[in-house]
């Protein structure tokens, strides 16, 4: 019982980190025109990124 009750409050106390927005860095050269594409396609999905050329 004394694992479950830890298992729980483990899982409790980690989903505060799980929610929290991620931010996607990523480095695009100006030649590539496929770093744009897979960028708004994270976006649909939810997730956010910062482009750095």
């Amino acid at each position: 019982m004394k694992k479950v009750v830890l298992m729980a409050l483990a899982l409790g106390l980690s989903l505060p980190a799980m929610a929290s927005e991620k931010v996607i860095d990523m480095y695009k050269s100006e030649n590539c025109g496929c770093c744009s594409l897979w960028g708004k396609a994270m976006e649909k999905t939810g997730l956010k990124y910062e482009l750095t050329s």
